[in-house]
């Protein structure tokens, strides 16, 4: 049992080096997002700002929407909470469309601090996915994966990039090196593709803007 274990963190350990070294980004990964609403999305009307802002991120005019976003920010709109948070989400993909991924990860950082009790933290998951593939693990990428539960990776919007998280996950419990963290790493890393130990590669693997519908989530 010993040796079994010992050639599964050999494996992981292999997959964890050739998935490093195959994670740059190809092209730069923008286009569209293909998401949906949140159930527990805003039940009241966004502001006019709001509305504006969402548009303009469906032409792809994303420095026009970040200046509407930060309006709704700052309480210049008006808006609720719950929309706030909706324009906080956008802003963080906002950000990432135009390439400023560290931008972006300070805003996805935020819905990830405040848990479920913001609407997009499940749907902020697909795009911490996006950005380990553009920015250094120094930048705590895996350490924001590696605060949602595992469960949650069964959420059908994530069906795309299921795998992916999966291996992120466990590189994330592979890194921390504590008991039962390397028993942790495999199970997740066997849990991809039905139990097959498996390197997602960033060139196979769409970003969260490769299918973009509009403005859903």
């Amino acid at each position: 049992m010993r040796l079994v274990n010992h050639l599964s963190l050999a494996a992981l350990a292999v997959a964890t080096i050739v998935a490093t070294a195959n994670a740059a980004p190809k092209g730069g990964g923008k286009g569209g997002d293909m998401e949906f609403e949140p159930e527990n999305a805003a039940s009241t009307p966004p502001s006019k700002t709001l509305e504006r802002a969402i548009k303009l991120y469906d032409k792809k005019d994303f420095f026009s929407a970040s200046i509407e976003l930060k309006k709704v920010l700052d309480g210049e709109s008006g808006d609720d909470a719950k929309n706030k948070q909706r324009a906080e989400f956008f802003m963080g993909k906002t950000l990432y469309q135009m390439g400023f991924y560290a931008g972006a990860l300070a805003y996805f950082d935020k819905i990830v601090q405040a848990g479920d009790n913001h609407t997009y933290h499940g749907a902020t998951l697909k795009w911490l996915a996006a950005l380990s593939r553009v920015l250094p693990e120094t930048s705590g990428i895996l350490q924001k994966i590696g605060t949602y539960d595992p469960s949650a990776l069964n959420d059908p919007s994530l069906a795309s990039v299921k795998d992916e998280l999966l291996f992120l996950l466990g590189r994330h419990y592979y890194s921390k090196g504590g008991d039962g963290d390397f028993d942790k790493a495999v199970a997740l890393m066997l849990a991809q593709g039905g139990g097959r130990l498996r390197i997602p590669m960033a060139s196979g693997v769409a970003a969260p803007a490769a299918a973009e519908a509009g403005s859903q989530g």
